[in-house]
């Protein structure tokens, strides 16, 4: 099971400048596409630093969001595991990493999906 974190305006979802091939599902080669799939195991420690958790963003404009993702950074102290599946705390700071880096790029008006 696993969320899926995107990036809209206007009903489309938002490219970056860069390329990523983070997540649990991801486009092979990569992708610029703000769509990030999350697995459920860093649930708990993404609650324990957003409110609401991931589903919190929801409908959340991203440049809204974004201070609230830079403390959660802040929060998850720890370097990423080898093991994606791995519910520890730099695991769980890549993702809000990613999701600081989109909201700093995102034009005026984007909005987080989760589902």
């Amino acid at each position: 099971m696993s969320y899926w974190v995107y990036v809209q305006k206007d009903g489309a979802t938002c490219d970056s400048a860069w390329s990523h091939s983070d997540g649990g599902t991801y486009v092979v080669g990569g992708t610029a596409e703000m769509a990030l799939n999350v697995t459920y195991n860093y649930g708990k420690l993404l609650a324990e630093v957003l409110p609401g958790g991931l589903r919190g963003l929801y409908g959340k404009e991203v440049k809204e969001a974004l201070p609230l993702l830079k403390v959660g950074v802040e929060k998850l102290v720890g370097e990423p595991s080898e093991n994606y599946w791995e519910a520890c705390p730099g695991n769980a700071r890549k993702v809000l990493e990613r999701l600081v880096q989109w909201a700093q790029e995102a034009p005026a008006g984007a909005v987080f999906d989760v589902n």
